[in-house]
């Protein structure tokens, strides 16, 4: 808890832009200029995932700034990690699902899954999908999760 504490700023935005190697379709597509525009809050950006989330993370950090957390966090470092943000930001990963069971505000980016099976619960938990199936996380704008995030932000 010490070395997260000395980590990861608090208040911050938690976010996670990974996903499974191959399950490419369950990345958001928009993550630079909605980060761009979530930098405009001031708060830091503080981005996990897995080591082999790594290059994905590095990809939109390396555009935005943020801290990089990908592939060094325990599963109790996450835990306290999460604990510090004030909102967690994820297409449909565990850590959203750990977020959202621990009571953390967050944003879930679902498509193509179905969110009526597969989306994280909780009664501080957002969850935004495409107006059609089609569309994907292509049809998630960029203008509708930030205004999402900035009602939720805590």
């Amino acid at each position: 808890a010490r070395r997260v504490a000395a980590l990861v700023p608090s208040p911050s935005i938690g976010i996670c832009v990974g996903g499974r190697a191959d399950a490419l379709a369950k990345r958001y597509p928009h993550w630079i200029p909605l980060l761009k525009k979530v930098r405009g809050l001031g708060l830091p950006l503080v981005f996990t995932g897995t080591a082999e989330e790594g290059p994905a993370v590095r990809a939109v950090q390396s555009a935005v700034g943020g801290l990089d957390l990908s592939g060094q966090l325990t599963q109790p470092e996450l835990v306290e990690t999460l604990r510090r943000t004030s909102l967690y930001l994820s297409n449909d990963t565990g850590p959203i699902h750990l977020a959202a069971a621990l009571g953390i505000p967050a944003i879930a980016l679902f498509g193509p899954t179905d969110p009526r099976l597969w989306a994280p619960r909780g009664p501080n938990v957002r969850v935004l999908t495409a107006a059609t199936p089609a569309e994907g996380l292509t049809g998630i704008s960029v203008d509708q999760v930030f205004t999402t995030l900035v009602g939720s932000v805590r």
